[in-house]
């Protein structure tokens, strides 16, 4: 069950385009919804190594009003949730642990120089316990499971993001079940798809796909635009660096491109 939904503003700006896909899952699952904005704050403080109350008051109030009136429509209570954080790292810090009070996180695609909200979608999925949808800046539809695409590879990873995924795929239209494999593996991994989406009396479409390592997320993407997918299940994976888990290649090269929401477990 979605109950409860943390989103992450950039910067303080209300109407945003993930607060409103956040808004649309909240709506569509009558969840209470929360919205955290740490993107000003961190800015000024790596700047000025601290952060304006003045500054942090005015983005609560720009955030406020809009969440509630969503919440409003849906006989919800939200609220705005604005934080002091002497830098990235701190502002990501706190978001992954409020994110462990939620039954899920909206946060907005990186850009490419974004490396501390990069970090701040690290930060929620190997830190929180809990799954994250990364809304595509270029979104401008609300929660669409028309057409759903399960990257599976077998992996403790994606069986996880599956079940997490289960309220999402539940309300699916059509499942797609993708192996990107460049071996004869995929047969074992198959059946175990399928028996964990039978398992939740789910059915879904299985489809291989021949590709080496280096060129995965390239192929799925491609398979997603090409068949009008609205909405990827994935595992988080990551690579260890400096004591911390941080987002492996191909995740990172999901992310980066993706122009359909990605709902991740680690």
């Amino acid at each position: 069950m979605i109950k409860k939904i943390i989103v992450h503003l950039m910067s303080g700006l209300s109407g945003s385009v993930t607060e409103k896909y956040a808004t649309s899952i909240a709506r569509s699952f009558q969840a209470d919804m929360i919205a955290f904005d740490a993107g000003a704050a961190a800015a000024e403080a790596a700047a000025n190594n601290r952060a304006p109350r003045k500054r942090r008051r005015a983005v609560a109030q720009d955030a406020g009003p809009h969440v509630g009136k969503g919440a409003r429509k849906r006989n919800r209570v939200a609220d705005a949730h604005v934080v002091s954080a002497r830098g990235p790292t701190e502002a990501a810090s706190i978001f992954g642990e409020m994110a462990r009070r939620f039954d899920l996180s909206v946060v907005g695609q990186p850009a490419p120089d974004g490396r501390w909200h990069q970090r701040i979608i690290e930060t929620v999925l190997f830190d929180s316990g809990r799954p994250i949808i990364v809304v595509p800046n270029a979104q401008r539809d609300p929660l669409n499971l028309d057409r759903v695409m399960v990257c599976w590879d077998g992996s403790p990873a994606v069986a996880r993001a599956v079940g997490d995924a289960v309220p999402f795929l539940r309300r699916s239209k059509s499942i797609e079940v993708v192996v990107v494999a460049d071996t004869d593996d995929e047969v074992a991994q198959v059946d175990l798809g399928r028996n964990l989406l039978a398992w939740h009396g789910l059915e879904g479409k299985f489809r291989r796909i021949v590709a080496p390592e280096n060129e995965v997320p390239e192929m799925l993407l491609s398979h997603a635009a090409d068949n009008a997918i609205s909405f990827i299940v994935m595992g988080g994976y990551g690579c260890s660096g400096l004591s911390q888990l941080l987002l492996g290649g191909a995740s990172r090269g999901m992310l980066a491109s993706t122009t359909s929401p990605v709902f991740m477990s680690h």
